[in-house]
């Protein structure tokens, strides 16, 4: 999945990450667009398209029958960053929609339109951009407001989901639309902004074993 930059400003495309075959468009309109998630069964996929009036709202295609986009989340704030949890029953998202960006779970309900139930949760505490998910569901991460990477648990047994309270795992630096990611053993890879101030290179580095800092 990918935004291209020829035709329509932002068009979303998909194409087999071994490079073959023909791009296939998914998604044409004047507003550009970035492709968010996949749901884990691939049947839907969540974008953002950027309003001059509204900023980012986000929407859901279905990727069988007809293929039309329907409003997830249309309002006046800034909503982008929708990420699927690993089981497809929740969707994790920044929002300003309090005056500054916070991080939220939503129940999805693909059957309705807005996609979304009546249930919300509000993860981040002062601030909150750029969430994921661990690769097990019982983690949302985030960035904070001071570029804290910062984490959640999650309680989801038996089909429920109670977050618990945000721990600061380490600083960041970051740079980029999507400037983290998380692999599914645990590990961080960040694009890290580079430091004008020297000339200095600057390393790489992993964080291993950070689980243990959520149990003090």
């Amino acid at each position: 999945m990918y935004t291209a930059d020829s035709g329509i400003v932002g068009d979303l495309y998909r194409r087999p990450a071994s490079g073959a075959g023909e791009p296939e468009l998914l998604v044409r309109s004047p507003l550009p667009k970035h492709a968010n998630s996949w749901s884990p069964d691939r049947r839907y996929l969540i974008y953002d398209k950027h309003h001059p009036t509204r900023r980012q709202d986000l929407l859901l295609l279905a990727l069988d029958g007809e293929r039309k986009s329907r409003p997830l989340l249309v309002t006046n704030a800034d909503e982008t960053l929708a990420y699927f949890s690993p089981d497809g029953r929740w969707i994790v998202y920044s929002s300003d929609e309090s005056g500054r960006a916070e991080i939220y779970v939503r129940d999805f309900a693909p059957e309705s339109t807005p996609a979304f139930g009546a249930q919300k949760w509000t993860i981040s505490q002062k601030g909150g951009d750029k969430p994921r998910w661990s690769a097990d569901g019982r983690e949302i991460y985030y960035i904070g407001p001071e570029g804290m990477m910062m984490a959640v648990l999650i309680d989801n047994r038996a089909g429920m989901f109670k977050p618990g309270g945000a721990i600061a795992l380490f600083q960041t630096n970051t740079n980029g639309y999507v400037p983290y990611d998380v692999t599914p053993d645990g590990r961080f890879l960040i694009n890290t902004a580079p430091d004008t101030t020297t000339q200095q290179s600057i390393p790489v580095t992993v964080l291993v074993n950070w689980q243990s800092r959520l149990l003090r």
